[in-house]
């Protein structure tokens, strides 16, 4: 199962690099969705429980998120609260050593700029929440989890030089 696992986690690894492609925020969420079941599934596959239900939790707080993003802040604060909690549960519930805490700080972080951030300040955020799931990954020995979050910083700063800064092919005029 072990090997299932790590393929599963490069199809993760697809679609969590293409959320950060979209310029509208529903298709980043979207993808983010498919990217977090694919993902729960990866980890339950390779035994680590904790990134497993973080992930599964995160799928459904992308989906609820998408709904919030439209609501007045009090609503989107409230449901960070109550988000964030049952991160801190997950947390508990699967803590093993120490690095078990990581994908619940990740995804409290991840909650937070995701219903409060744009596009643009999601990429940005993801510099301080990659590195999390990196060690996690390290420490599960989720390889497939240590390329996709090194491909993911890659293809945040692909975004931000494609749709932030405008950066573009400038064809040389003959």
């Amino acid at each position: 199962m072990y090997i299932v696992g790590q393929v599963v986690g490069f199809i993760y690894l697809f679609f969590l690099v293409l959320s950060f492609q979209f310029k509208e925020k529903e298709n980043m969420i979207v993808t983010r969705v498919s990217s977090a079941i694919t993902a729960s599934i990866h980890y339950l596959l390779i035994g680590a429980i904790t990134g497993a239900l973080a992930q599964l939790n995160n799928a459904i707080v992308t989906l609820l998120a998408a709904k919030l993003m439209h609501k007045e802040l009090t609503i989107k604060i409230i449901s960070i609260i109550i988000f964030s909690m049952v991160y801190i549960a997950i947390a508990i519930y699967g803590y093993k050593n120490p690095s078990d805490v990581l994908p619940s700080i990740g995804f409290i972080l991840t909650t937070i700029v995701v219903l409060l951030a744009n596009t643009r300040q999601i990429r940005l955020a993801q510099f301080a929440i990659s590195p999390l799931f990196l060690i996690y990954n390290i420490v599960n020995h989720s390889y497939a989890g240590i390329i996709t979050e090194t491909i993911v910083l890659l293809s945040c700063v692909m975004g931000i030089l494609r749709l932030d800064l405008k950066w573009k092919n400038k064809k040389s005029k003959s």
